[in-house]
């Protein structure tokens, strides 16, 4: 797990269940070592990738790794909105998006529209050529 807004707390933190191993880092996933193993796949919550400006370096080292990622968003506007930067960038395209069955049920009001907004509410995933 990569996030700016990570705890200092729990910086570093690594945590195993079976098979599956997760590692809490402060901090962006393109400004990683480059001796760290590469992940299995990659999963941003709420990511807003036409939104942030941070996310074209890390979307560049995803295709260059060839990395699974997939994205969830508030809202299908948000999902769309991922085509510019990724595209722009010349890395491929996103998947149409879907309603993601694990959103919180609890439905979010946005001011600006009226269009169904959740956490996590909706899921598409990097194409890449």
């Amino acid at each position: 797990m990569y996030g700016n807004e990570i705890s200092k707390e729990v910086d570093g933190e690594v945590y195993e269940e079976n098979n599956v191993k997760i590692e809490v880092i402060r901090g962006l996933y393109h400004r990683k070592s480059s001796t760290a193993r590469k992940p299995h796949v990659v999963i941003g919550f709420n990511a807003g990738l036409g939104a942030y400006q941070y996310w074209s370096q890390t979307l560049v080292k995803l295709r260059t790794q060839k990395t699974p990622a997939y994205f969830t968003d508030y809202c299908q506007y948000s999902c769309e909105c991922a085509h510019s930067p990724v595209e722009g960038l010349g890395l491929g395209t996103v998947s149409d998006p879907i309603i993601n069955p694990f959103r919180s049920p609890i439905r979010k009001l946005a001011a600006e529209n009226d269009m169904p907004w959740y956490s996590n509410g909706f899921i598409y995933h990097l194409l890449y050529p």
